[in-house]
């Protein structure tokens, strides 16, 4: 029985080491959440136009996100991780509903893979004429952590909702 618990007890330290040596992989850990309740909302697009210029401008090129795109149909809730460098995205894993395991895939199989690209859903929104579009900002960059549109009321799984859950700048 002792050799078993010294053994056991070695096993247990070295994990403890291993945790401390070897940092969270980027690509499949979640980026810091994001304060929901602190989001300023906005449904113009002079206010789009101006969250992006101060995105633009504050915002790093260099970051990791955790995006989902959501509706009303479990089969379209899809999670990304998405890590950015230099604007462009470089790395990106998906969880789906049907999915048990995150998985890698190629950052262009991501539909929204930067920051911009959620921004330039809500300008699809009214440059469509979406009965709604609504914009919930991170009001320190202009981050849109909440985009929300309906091309037409009343018109069922028309919509389209993604929700930045983490971001890191890097």
């Amino acid at each position: 029985m002792r050799p078993f618990f010294l053994f056991a007890l070695l096993l247990a330290l070295a994990a403890c080491d291993t945790a401390e040596t070897n940092p969270p992989d980027p690509v499949y850990d979640p980026p810091t959440p994001i304060d929901q309740s602190t989001l300023v909302t906005d449904t113009t697009e002079a206010g789009l136009a101006q969250r992006r210029a101060q995105w633009s401008a504050e915002g790093p090129r260099d970051y990791r996100f955790e995006v989902y795109r959501l509706c009303t149909c479990l089969e379209n809730r899809v999670r990304y991780v998405v890590t950015v460098r230099g604007g462009q995205a470089r790395e990106a894993t998906r969880t789906t509903p049907h999915d048990s395991a995150t998985v890698a895939v190629a950052p262009g199989a991501v539909p929204y893979p930067t920051i911009g690209a959620l921004f330039d859903a809500a300008q699809d929104g009214f440059d469509q004429d979406a009965d709604e579009v609504e914009v919930g900002y991170r009001d320190s960059d202009g981050l849109p952590a909440r985009v929300f549109v309906d091309p037409m009321a009343g018109r069922t799984d028309d919509e389209l909702h993604l929700f930045v859950a983490g971001f890191d700048a890097l």
